[in-house]
């Protein structure tokens, strides 16, 4: 599992990032230590969570707006799929 993690918060990231420049948002690359990885409360929100709270004042969009931007990057990574699916 830790494998995993380690696959999904690189991939967060990177969605993040392309979803930063794509915006032309003003602002530092996102490193995977801005990015938090949490377990979801409830586990039919899946295995793994990313909130995305702290990115809404830097891209002034809310977080479930972010979370389905981001989600919709990496719904086309063919890696991904041998690893879960993506849900925002």
């Amino acid at each position: 599992m830790k494998e995993l993690k380690k696959i999904w918060h690189g991939k967060v990231t990177e969605a993040l990032n392309k979803l930063r420049i794509s915006m032309n948002v003003d602002c530092p690359g996102i490193t995977e230590e801005e990015v938090p990885l949490e377990n979801p409360p409830d586990p039919g929100m899946g295995d793994l969570g990313f909130p995305m709270f702290m990115f809404a004042k830097k891209f002034r969009k809310g977080p479930p707006v972010i979370a389905r931007e981001v989600a919709e990057i990496l719904s086309g990574d063919v890696e991904l799929a041998e690893y879960g699916r993506v849900q925002s």
